[in-house]
Formats: structure tokens, C-alpha cells, sequence
């Protein structure tokens, strides 16, 4: 499969050289043409930043930036076949949204007729049509959400890249824009690579994601692969919630003197008696859909998911546990 986006050792420092901050640290990366990628992270952990590196806006210390197999180093943004949807999403308050969507051809010197046509369409394919004439202050948030995605898609870039667009709307209208993009994403076939810290937006978006930690990638798989067989501490704990276990931990598991991960809802909560594994009920949190129970475990506390209508425990009662062996997935790297 041809190659969308490449990072070849990409660095990129800021500050003095004798105490750099490395903001992307020797980062390598490849990105597949039509897929939806997804760079998940903590703040600060360098995701922003290879986002402008492929964009332009910023220019790598080391290393390369293939785009489409072209070395893409000495071009400037606006040459790059690329467009980004940005958190704030930057309307001009002044236009009204047919004028805001087809900004990016107006600077390049296409017709009124043909950039008004051209930005109906985008309308029409986000969903607004009808709404040309509007001011962005008479847009909900996720209406502007979509406008700022039909400007970047005017244009036609074989690259879309989009800097956490959901982040600033509510939980309800964030998980319908989640499906939105997902579905407009498979039907133009174009490189989305979207970056988040919301690890359930890249796990319900991606089709691959890489996990960013201290400037590098700690792992990149598919959002399946990434869950349910985390190569360190970090990528468990980091990607959903995980009980990150302790070599006498997992032994006491049944596993092998190594760190491992077992996530919450692979461990059974049972009756006490004439079980391997017992725990007390320390801390109980209602989920709606659930309960999650927090377990004193030979010196390590441990989480459960107890499903909707299951007795939940006492705090203080003993209780129990049991789980799938293949569920304990033992780590490569404790880091």
C-alpha cells in the first residue's frame, strides 16, 4: 500500500542546542493512503507537533517528511497538497459560510461562479445546505465544526490533517461528530490523520493509531492490537484503563515475574470461597452501564467492572476474582 505520509528519524528541538527541548525525538512513521490515523497522547507528548510538521508550519531539526513518496523539507505550506482542520476552527466572522469555504480558492484566483458552486457542494456533502448566507455567530458549534471541514476538503487535499476538531463540543454532539467524520472519511477515501488525547475517540476512529509519549511513539498498531496488548506501562495505562501489575502481582495471577496488563472488564468479581484469588472491596464507583469496583490485592489494588444487575459488593466484603489466562498479556517494556 502507498505510503500517504513518512517520517524518516524526524526531530525536531526546540530552545538553546547545548539543553534542547525535544518536542519530537528521532521519530519514524508511516502512514497508509486513505486510511484514518490517529495520533493519541498526553499534552506535550509531541502529537501537535508532527501535525505542523507535515503541514509545514514547522520544519524539522533531522530527518525526512515524505508526502506521497516527495521529499516535502524546502516546500512551503501552501504548496503542500494538504489542509488542516483546526480545534478553534478559525471562520472569519465577517464571511458568511458560502465565503468561508471557499476562501482557499479565492486565494488561488478561482471565479466567484465556480468557488460558490464548488462550496455548495462541500456544503451539501457536511451536511448545511442552506446555510451559505449564515454568519459563523449564527452556527452551533458543531455546525462550525463542519464548515471548518468543508473548507479544508474544498480544496481537495489528498492529506486532511485535524488538530483535536471535537474537542471543544459537548459529549453527545462530539460522539456524533465521531461517526460524521468517520463515515465522510471511507466515502471521499482521502488520508485522515487526526490527533487527540481523547483515547476513546482514537480507539473508535482509527484504523491505526500511534501512542506518543516524551516526543517519541511508545506504540502504533490498530486501535485492537494497541488495547488489548500494550507493550509498556505507559500504553496501558494511557489507552483505556488497565490494571498495570507488578512482577509478584502477576505471578500471584498466575503469570510470570514480568510487569503485565490486565484490563477491568476481563476480570470475573465470585463468591470468596474456594477461589485461587480474593481481594477486599475498597472503593465502589457507579457507571451507569455498570459498576466499577476497586479490590485490595496482595499489597496492589486492582479494578473490576461489574455489569449492570450483577449484587455489587459491600465496601470492605471480600470477594473474589477469576479471569480468561489469555487476558493477562505480559508487557515488553516496563517504561
Amino acid at each position: 500500500m502507498t505510503a500517504a505520509v513518512e517520517f524518516l528519524r524526524v526531530s525536531r528541538h526546540f530552545g538553546p542546542a547545548s539543553a534542547p527541548v525535544k518536542a519530537v525525538d528521532d521519530v519514524d512513521l508511516t502512514i497508509a493512503e486513505g486510511s484514518f490515523f490517529a495520533m493519541l497522547g498526553p499534552s506535550g507528548s509531541g502529537k501537535t507537533t508532527c501535525l505542523r510538521l507535515i503541514s509545514g508550519f514547522e520544519k524539522p531539526t533531522g530527518g525526512t517528511i515524505r508526502i506521497f513518496g516527495q521529499d516535502v523539507g524546502d516546500i512551503p505550506p501552501n504548496r503542500r497538497n494538504v489542509n488542516t482542520v483546526f480545534q478553534d476552527y478559525a471562520l472569519f466572522p465577517h464571511m458568511n459560510v458560502r465565503d468561508n469555504v471557499g476562501y482557499g480558492l479565492m486565494v488561488k484566483g478561482v471565479d466567484r461562479r465556480t468557488r460558490d458552486s464548488r462550496a455548495e457542494e462541500m456544503l451539501a456533502l457536511v451536511k448545511l445546505e442552506g446555510y451559505g448566507d449564515r454568519k459563523p455567530a449564527q452556527l452551533s458549534g458543531g455546525q462550525r465544526q463542519r464548515v471548518a471541514l468543508a473548507r479544508a476538503l474544498v480544496n481537495e487535499p489528498k492529506v486532511l490533517l485535524l488538530d483535536e476538531p471535537l474537542g471543544a463540543l459537548d459529549l453527545k454532539l462530539r460522539e456524533a461528530m465521531q461517526d460524521e467524520l468517520k463515515a465522510l472519511q471511507a466515502r471521499l477515501g482521502i488520508t485522515f490523520v487526526f490527533v487527540t488525547h481523547d483515547q476513546g475517540e482514537a480507539l473508535s476512529m482509527a484504523d491505526s493509531l500511534a501512542v506518543f509519549n516524551e516526543g517519541r511513539i511508545a506504540q502504533i498498531g490498530t486501535p485492537a492490537e494497541v488495547y488489548a496488548r500494550p507493550r509498556t506501562r505507559f500504553v496501558a495505562d494511557f489507552v483505556g484503563s488497565s490494571n498495570v501489575l507488578p512482577p509478584e502481582v502477576t505471578r500471584a495471577f498466575g503469570g510470570p515475574l514480568k510487569w503485565a496488563s490486565l484490563r477491568p472488564e476481563m476480570l470475573r468479581v465470585t463468591a470468596a470461597d474456594g477461589v485461587a484469588l480474593s481481594g477486599t472491596v475498597t472503593g465502589i464507583r457507579y457507571l451507569g452501564s455498570g459498576s466499577r469496583l476497586s479490590i485490595a490485592l496482595n499489597g496492589t489494588e486492582v479494578a473490576a467492572l461489574l455489569p449492570a444487575g450483577q449484587p455489587v459488593p459491600d465496601p470492605g466484603a471480600t470477594v473474589g476474582l477469576a479471569f480468561d489466562p489469555t487476558a493477562l498479556h505480559v508487557m515488553e517494556g516496563e517504561g
